[in-house]
């Protein structure tokens, strides 16, 4: 498909907008009845940059609550709300249910964003954030089932070549990042971070029998709490 092929047909800019309305559950005017229509695995490739924006801002939250409240622990705990409360498209959807499991990630997460602000080290919120939507690209991939994504269907589908090239932007990104968080040992902390964002959805769709909303909800919230823990660690 020729550039000019893929600009009119808006493939990708729909998909964008559903990226946005399934992450942030907002409502858009661009073509609201095509974006309604996009399938998962389709606004899936975008979904990391969405994670990133989102570790940006929660990075900025923890660097203004800290200085503002003089207290880690309750900017520790704005990151944790705006966390769940941004990302609420996939927390509030109506098969998204908290369990006990659920709610000690949240109070992991809670205390590592803690020990981060101790150490002002703020950058590993924005990776561990991206590296935890990541993982709904590595869930579309396994080309099992949503309401919105048919069973038959997965990533590198019609839009082959355009796909392979967005996924490899995506991993140049993430090493960019982890270069700059990590530095010297960059190239530890991103394969396993890698290793992280490919297991995790795998593992959850194991236990779950497929890939379902519930388990994609979970698996942004594991992966982002494994990679933080591990930025730490290195």
């Amino acid at each position: 498909m020729t550039s000019r092929q893929l600009k009119r047909s808006g493939h990708y800019t729909t998909s964008f907008f559903a990226a946005l309305r399934s992450a942030f559950c907002v409502r858009t005017d661009y073509q609201s009845d095509r974006v309604s229509r996009v399938r998962f695995f389709e606004a899936a490739l975008f979904l990391p940059f969405v994670g990133l924006f989102v570790g940006f801002v929660l990075m900025v939250l923890g660097m203004i609550g800290s200085f503002v409240f003089q207290s880690n622990v309750i900017a520790g705990a704005l990151v944790v709300c705006a966390f769940v409360g941004l990302l609420r498209g996939f927390f509030n959807s109506a098969t998204a249910r908290f369990s006990w499991f659920d709610a000690s990630l949240l109070i992991g997460f809670l205390s590592l964003a803690y020990t981060a602000f101790e150490r002002h080290s703020y950058l590993p919120l924005l990776m561990s954030v991206g590296i935890g939507c990541l993982t709904t690209v590595f869930a579309a991939g396994l080309g099992k089932d949503l309401p919105m994504a048919p069973r038959s269907k997965q990533l590198c589908g019609t839009y082959r070549n355009e796909d392979l090239f967005f996924l490899i932007f995506i991993v140049i990104t993430f090493a960019v990042i982890s270069i700059v968080v990590l530095k010297g040992s960059w190239y530890i902390g991103f394969l396993l971070s890698m290793l992280i964002a490919a297991s995790v959805p795998h593992l959850i769709a194991q236990h779950d029998g497929g890939v379902t909303s519930q388990g994609i909800s979970r698996g942004i919230l594991l992966g982002t709490v494994i990679t933080c823990a591990l930025l730490l660690v290195l």
